[in-house]
């Protein structure tokens, strides 16, 4: 079922972003705008689109405001190459270029989202969209500067939680109301930045959203049509509530910052996946938990800090640090009782050292570092707990010469996976190079080829599962075996960045040696059909239009 379609309803768009000011308003003429470059802050080097030789989108300002939707993947559905993995208004994660969780990062503030959304579909991703600002896409490998699970892509959400701007006035900040008839739907988002002196600035910011069912005409499923559940989705209501309190300091040679935020979501799964009940279990709890559905009540603690430095050393242009920390929990409810709980406890951080042209070459180096501590708890705990550390080198080069553009550059990353209540570890060295070419054939227009080659180590998932995962009506089987899979990437593309009409059109390829899938064998265990890791050589191929 598409619930974009059915949440479109009516919305106060009058209310939808109400900007304020401490200054009076004063009406000023119109004067013609200079459009600048689009800028993709995560791309290499903080890359425009017409540098870019993979296919990329922003979403920010106006664009942003029309297609906000609750969550991630329906935001970016109408977004080229992408797609939404929709599992109910409550959860939807990215896909890109047919390639989702494992292989595609999803970045809170250029770190990771800290979630359980990679283990299953029906886990939501923690990157609220009501504070967003600005929401990127880079379609293609990324693996150089954000790991091998970014071998599909990269989407990156940005917020205000860590002030980096100083208010033109004491005070700013921004309010949005909206109604949807579809869902009764009511949501809200404020946020308030304050000018503490010269160099600190103060940042607030909060939302809340409350919708009920989703209204159909008709029957939602067969399944609906049996139980006489006509006129909505049964199960499908959604509460959001989140915010975050930050400061920074802005000065002349660096600045600091640190937010603490908090975010809750309690939704449901529509056309819900119940666990089968042992025999001799009363009837009237089965009733009720057959009707009940499957909710998950999702909560998450987390701590950013941002630091800089502009020209630290003689040969550095910016020293850049990115420190987060999360605690996530969330439980699932059939009716009311709690079947399983999923808790992931991470920490990552990142160094960025951008060098000043050295014999016109353009850089950045640096060093990455996270840990993951994951653990399921109850009925469908199909993970064992697990750690899983990581830690990386990268350097992305750039050089300039009349009409061409070059880039390169490499990554190596280190993994071990450890599973303590099994007595497995695994470890992985991955080594990630890439490099491209553009050629800017006019003032107009621009042409470009990509070569990657990418290595992604298996993570907890896929190496030591065993057990029920109803939400793909499965038992899934982890494969202890699991070695690292290799993509080579080819990417041309045609670009028109000047003009009444813009646009580009990108052709891509990627050729995966020991992909890993999930295979059903056609067996079964416990009533669900089993589902075990395997690798394989996999070919996917496409091409991407898009034009303003």
């Amino acid at each position: 079922m598409n619930f974009q379609s059915l949440r479109a309803g009516v919305s106060l768009l009058a209310l939808m972003a109400v900007p304020f000011s401490a200054a009076p308003l004063a009406a000023q003429q119109a004067e013609p705008v200079t459009l600048q470059p689009v800028v993709i802050e995560i791309a290499p080097l903080k890359s425009t689109q017409e540098e870019l030789v993979e296919g990329s989108a922003v979403l920010a300002g106006d664009d942003l405001e029309r297609r906000r939707a609750p969550t991630l993947g329906e935001t970016l559905a109408r977004t080229p190459g992408v797609a939404n993995s929709d599992f109910g208004p409550g959860a939807g994660r990215p896909v890109i270029r047919g390639q989702g969780a494992a292989r595609v990062r999803v970045l809170q503030n250029g770190l990771d989202s800290f979630d359980a959304s990679t283990a299953s579909p029906d886990h939501a991703v923690v990157t609220p969209m009501d504070s967003a600002e600005r929401v990127e896409v880079l379609r293609g490998p990324a693996a150089l500067l954000y790991g091998s699970s970014a071998v599909g892509g990269v989407v990156s959400v940005t917020d205000g939680r860590i002030p980096m701007h100083r208010p033109k006035d004491l005070v700013e900040g921004m309010a949005r109301l909206g109604f949807s008839t579809g869902s009764s739907a009511l949501e809200g988002f404020g946020s308030a930045s304050l000018a503490a002196g010269n160099n600190v600035v103060l940042h607030l910011e909060g939302f809340s959203s409350d919708a009920s069912d989703y209204r159909v005409n008709g029957f939602a499923s067969e399944e609906a049509r049996e139980e006489g559940l006509k006129g909505k989705v049964e199960n499908s209501a959604v509460e959001r509530s989140g915010g975050s309190v930050g400061a920074s300091y802005l000065g002349e040679h660096g600045y600091a910052g640190f937010a603490v935020s908090g975010y809750s979501s309690l939704y449901g799964i529509p056309g819900g996946h119940e666990h089968e009940h042992e025999e001799g279990e009363e009837e009237e709890e089965d009733h009720d938990h057959e009707h009940g559905g499957v909710r998950i009540d999702m909560q998450q603690t987390r701590y950013d800090a941002r630091f800089g430095l502009y020209e630290p050393l003689p040969f550095l242009e910016e020293a850049s640090l990115r420190l987060g920390h999360a605690d996530y929990r969330h439980l699932e409810l059939e009716g009311d009782e709690v079947g399983t709980i999923f808790e992931n406890r991470g920490w990552e951080g990142r160094l960025d050292l951008t060098h000043k042209p050295i014999f016109g070459l353009q850089g950045v180096f640096g060093v990455q570092a996270s840990r993951r501590d994951f653990q399921a708890v109850g009925e469908e705990a199909f993970v064992p707990p697990t750690i899983t550390d990581n830690a990386a080198l990268f350097l992305v080069e750039r050089y300039e010469t009349g009409p061409w553009q070059f880039t390169g550059g490499g990554r190596l990353e280190s993994q071990t996976v450890e599973a303590d209540g099994l007595g497995l570890e695994r470890d992985f060295t991955a080594v990630s190079v890439s490099a491209g070419a553009s050629y800017r054939l006019s003032t107009d227009y621009t042409v470009g080829v990509s070569l990657s080659r990418t290595e992604r180590a298996p993570n907890a998932e896929e190496l030591f599962s065993d057990g029920p995962h109803l939400a793909t009506d499965s038992y899934e089987i982890g494969n202890t075996e699991l070695g690292k899979e290799e993509a080579l990437h080819a990417e041309l593309s045609l670009r028109k960045v000047r003009g009444p009409v813009t646009g580009a059109v990108n052709l891509f390829a990627t050729r995966y040696r020991d992909y890993i899938f999930r295979d059903f064998t056609g067996g079964e265990r416990d009533g669900l059909q089993e589902l075990r890791y395997r690798q394989t050589d996999a070919d996917f191929h496409g091409f991407e239009v898009e034009a303003a």
